[in-house]
């Protein structure tokens, strides 16, 4: 199956010494999973990547690759029923 997760990245003041602040959007149609392993209930990602950030061997395009094989395995979003 192929997902379509809307995400707003955050790129904060200190960037790139400070890692972005990534937070899933849900759209009308969607809710975040409970208890997601990566994903807040509020959508803020949480996962190593962004965790272990040092500047400047930390790139959004290895940030977005992560993020993607994290969700690909386990979506963060559902339909609602």
């Amino acid at each position: 199956a192929t997902y379509n997760i809307p995400v707003d990245i955050y790129l904060p003041p200190p960037y790139p010494i400070q890692p972005p602040v990534i937070f899933v959007r849900p759209t009308a149609g969607m809710m975040i999973k409970p208890n997601h392993r990566h994903v807040g209930s509020d959508g803020k990602v949480y996962m190593p990547y962004l965790s272990e950030w040092r500047a400047p061997s930390h790139t959004l395009v290895e940030m977005a690759v992560c993020l993607s094989s994290l969700f690909g395995a386990n979506p963060p979003v559902f339909a609602k029923p």
